[in-house]
């Protein structure tokens, strides 16, 4: 995952990155920043270990706020006004602020257990495991990943589905028959990839284009 990400920004491409845990988004600010050459402003505290880590890398920690440059990636806490950090070429964030961040590739990643989280890349769904060493990306079940698009997809278009409505589609554009068409539902929803609320499909990770 990490060098899609390095590719889009390469190519001109700002990024607004969402992560739902705070370690997680200075670890991929950091990786990121030392395969971009980029240096790292972060509005929460960055922890010892990390700092010497990854001791190759500026980084700044903000107790105001600033209009940022071009070289810089933002990890951001909604301390400041977004517009500030229009120029920056990537903006982490770890709270759900992807309407005030405008004109950029988004990117969703939220953690589904202890070492694995699930991220959102142009509409492709995949896990990764974001750790000092890197982040390393662990490919979904291929039936999964199609039964997550498909879904994925039929939200977009339709914004809800009940339990049924998510069956017919799966079966409609899956050829699968109704049983093997629920088990693969219960299965992302075991992987917390969805949760049922109400008699309908809620995914855990946004899905706005």
């Amino acid at each position: 995952m990490l060098n899609e990400l390095v590719e889009l920004v390469e190519k001109g491409e700002r990024l607004y990155v969402e992560v739902n845990n705070a370690n997680a988004a200075l670890l991929l600010a950091l990786h990121l920043a030392r395969k971009l050459g980029y240096r790292v402003t972060s509005e929460i505290a960055v922890p010892p270990q990390l700092t010497e880590a990854f001791s190759d890398i500026e980084i700044h920690r903000v107790e105001g706020c600033f209009e940022s440059d071009n070289t810089s990636i933002i990890v951001f806490d909604a301390q400041c006004e977004p517009r500030l950090y229009s120029n920056a070429p990537i903006v982490v964030s770890i709270r759900r602020y992807s309407t005030r961040f405008k004109n950029r590739v988004r990117v969703y990643i939220r953690r589904v257990d202890v070492s694995r989280y699930l991220a959102l890349v142009n509409g492709k769904a995949f896990f990764v495991k974001i750790s000092l060493d890197g982040i390393q990306r662990l490919e979904l079940d291929r039936d999964l990943a199609k039964a997550m698009n498909v879904l994925n997809r039929a939200l977009l278009e339709y914004g809800t589905l009940t339990v049924r409505d998510a069956t017919n589609v799966l079966c409609a554009e899956l050829g699968v028959d109704r049983r093997r068409a629920r088990m693969l539902m219960q299965k992302l929803v075991a992987l917390r990839l969805y949760n049922i609320e109400g008699g309908h499909v809620v995914p855990t990770i946004s899905i706005v284009e």
